[in-house]
């Protein structure tokens, strides 16, 4: 058997829970820059050339091991996943953990997170060459040498060409960030306070290829969602299929609730709001259409 060579940003057993009742294995997608939805599939959708690809030693790319990996984490939730809208279901711990690391895997392995982690370098590179520029004459030889320049020439050229590209991490960092970080973040989520949300009759959730949302209440405008999940007042949204969401926070009540239509679409609006480019929606709504015929239009 080949390997992947197109590895999924969303799981697809997960996708699979937005499908239109009508199409069962379609859904609608939306994405920036396209005024008209179009029909998309779970094997199909969310999916990036090489993505969990990881560079060997020898140069080769290995496009499996991170793959089986992932497929550790989402074999076990997809088997209990249909039962966490059963309102007389009482998860075990066990199975509770199982969950947040699917969470935590869907939050860390999203496109947006590897941007975030690339404007953060970014921004720390270009600030250390501001200081070299304020401070050169103030460096040693040795100094100027670890820095990799021995003249204000040397500095000046690396500002020049600094300002040309964009500082950025490689694709193995990237990946060994996102499984290094898995342990911690799922412990988190694990001991947040869940509360599932149903959404009423004619009503469903939405999601995207940012499904894992984070607002803080005192940064609401914030819409990269990089706030911490341990914030005290944070809140975490997390659509688990058309008529299910998951709401974690550190205060108040947890169990089922259902909610108006009206919260089902606030929700959606934060999902679509933190989508880095996509939309998946079980069926066409009226203000997603607008809402992206609009960006388009403004563009």
């Amino acid at each position: 058997m080949s390997e992947p060579t197109e590895h999924h940003i969303v799981s697809r057993f997960y996708l699979r829970g937005f499908c239109d009742q009508e199409l069962p294995h379609k859904f609608w997608v939306y994405r920036r820059g396209n005024p008209y939805p179009k029909h998309g599939s779970p094997k199909k959708t969310a999916r990036l050339l090489q993505y969990n690809a990881f560079e060997m030693e020898d140069g080769k790319l290995d496009s499996a091991t991170v793959e089986t990996l992932l497929n550790i984490i989402e074999t076990p939730a997809s088997q209990i996943w249909e039962r966490l809208h059963d309102r007389s279901y009482s998860i075990a711990d066990e199975e509770r953990m199982v969950v947040a690391e699917f969470i935590a895997l869907a939050a860390a392995r999203v496109p947006s997170v590897r941007e975030a982690l690339n404007d953060i370098l970014d921004k720390d590179i270009r600030a250390v060459m501001e200081w070299q520029a304020a401070h050169f004459d103030e460096l040693s030889e040795s100094e100027r040498l670890s820095y990799g320049m021995s003249t204000r020439e040397d500095l000046d050229e690396v500002i020049s060409t600094g300002k040309q590209v964009r500082f950025s991490l490689d694709q193995n960092s990237h990946i060994d960030s996102m499984i290094h970080a898995l342990p911690e973040l799922a412990s988190v989520i694990f001991h947040m306070k869940w509360k599932f949300l149903h959404a009423p009759e004619g009503s469903v959730f939405v999601t995207s290829d940012n499904p894992v949302v984070r607002i803080n209440p005192n940064n609401p405008t914030d819409f990269k969602g990089q706030d911490g999940f341990e914030l005290p007042r944070i809140q975490v949204t997390f659509p688990i299929n058309a008529k299910l969401m998951l709401l974690l926070m550190w205060e108040g009540s947890t169990g089922h609730m259902e909610i108006t239509e009206k919260l089902v679409n606030e929700f959606n609006q934060r999902t679509a709001a933190f989508a880095l480019h996509e939309v998946y929606s079980p069926r066409r709504i009226t203000w997603l259409d607008e809402y992206f015929a609009n960006q388009v239009a403004s563009s």
